[in-house]
């Protein structure tokens, strides 16, 4: 709205025209249809608290690997985590 009244007049009255509020441009008239429309609509009414209930037992943790498996996996993942074979391959001076 600012810059469409700085085509018409001044700078200092573009800027008084913009932000007095007694000349609203058509986004300001429709976001004011817009506000009176809601106030005009009948709120629902809460119906209660809500109740969360669990049927289920409470969970007990256990370990999921035993020992004896926990270094099988660190015989797996040394192998995989170990250096590359190769150095990485080096760009070719132009």
């Amino acid at each position: 709205m600012l810059a469409v009244n700085v085509r018409h007049s001044s700078v200092v009255v573009a800027l008084e025209k913009t932000f007095d509020g007694r000349h609203p441009c058509h986004l300001c008239q429709n976001i004011a249809a817009a506000k009176e429309k809601e106030k005009k609509q009948p709120r629902m009414e809460t119906l209660g608290k809500i109740v969360f209930f669990c049927e289920q037992s409470p969970v007990e943790f256990s370990p999921l690997v035993e020992m004896e498996s926990l270094d099988a996996i660190r015989g797996v993942w040394s192998s995989v985590a170990a250096a590359p074979a190769l150095p990485p391959p080096r760009i070719a001076a132009v």
